[in-house]
């Protein structure tokens, strides 16, 4: 259905990366009758992830989520007045990290920081461990109003349990890959005010 498509779609970064593209496992609100449908739409996947860097990254920065991602961000900083500039989308920067990658990648995190920016950048932040989560600046005080006060509407009642769902956005931070979720949700309340 076109629902559990807007869905997958919404879902199917944060599902490769977590290695759930194998249908081993599917987040617990989708709703168990459904998960057979969402393992066999996962399992074909048309995103699957090059074994070599090089294309791994190009598939990563030229995906259509992630080049949308990229655009709408510049657009809405557009009609704010802002420019928006992200280095790690940038395709100077994304040509530096694939000549200096080679055809392996980085190690790790801090040897890519070193490699790509070097004494330009804090040793404390090359080093850093921890990956930046931005959920608890996107999930303010009005959006943890709605969704404590969220019936359900606007999302597929044949795959989502809204109360599961709603459990899972009420955590510290909520999951990023269903803000878009999140976000469908809220509009598909706006129409009723």
């Amino acid at each position: 259905t076109a629902a559990a498509k807007a869905l997958l779609d919404d879902l199917r970064p944060r599902l490769y990366w977590t290695g759930l593209v194998d249908g081993a496992r599917v987040p617990d609100w989708i709703r168990r009758e459904a998960r057979p449908r969402i393992r066999e739409m996962i399992q074909d996947h048309p995103y699957t992830e090059p074994f070599r860097w090089p294309r791994a990254l190009m598939l990563r920065t030229n995906s259509p989520w992630a080049l949308r991602g990229h655009h709408n961000i510049v657009e809405q900083g557009r009609a704010l007045g802002i420019e928006v500039s992200q280095p790690l989308t940038d395709r100077g920067v994304i040509a530096a990290m694939l000549t200096t990658g080679g055809q392996r990648g980085f190690s790790h995190r801090a040897a890519a920081a070193h490699q790509l920016y070097g004494d330009t950048m804090p040793k404390s932040v090359r080093r850093r461990q921890s990956k930046a989560d931005f959920g608890s600046v996107v999930v303010g005080d009005a959006t943890r109003a709605f969704i404590a006060d969220w019936d359900g509407t606007g999302l597929p009642h044949d795959l989502v349990d809204f109360d599961r769902l709603q459990a899972s956005w009420a955590t510290e931070p909520p999951g990023f890959y269903t803000f878009m979720m999140l976000q469908r949700a809220w509009l598909a309340t706006q129409g009723s005010r």
